[in-house]
């Protein structure tokens, strides 16, 4: 797609595909982009996400910030029993106005 070779897109629940993925990686740094239904992420791919070693920058796309808080903490909380792995740092959150004239943005 437009010439671009180094990106692969994969359909179907992120629950069934997520930890293949990330473990197809080798060694290779990984950048995630993560666009959530409007109910979040499943806590089992936010544990996912913060154990995998190489994936060190996440993109978080939320169509409601609001509904988005629960996973942003837990990316960026202290380690833990239940999540492993270095936390998120976060590094900004930038609202794109999709729907003019509302209240609502896309974070």
């Amino acid at each position: 797609m437009n010439g671009i070779s180094n990106v692969e897109f994969i359909e179907g629940k992120a629950e069934e595909h997520v930890s293949s993925v990330l473990d197809s990686c080798g060694d290779t740094p990984v950048v995630a982009v993560i666009d959530p239904p409007r109910a979040g992420l499943n806590n089992s791919i936010v544990r996912v996400l913060r154990s995998h070693p190489l994936l060190k920058r996440l993109v978080y796309v939320s169509c409601d910030p609001h509904k988005a808080i629960k996973n942003l903490i837990d990316l960026c909380r202290p380690p833990s029993k239940t999540y492993k792995g270095q936390p998120f740092v976060p590094m900004r959150a930038i609202p794109v106005d999709l729907f003019p004239h509302t209240n609502r943005c896309e974070l």
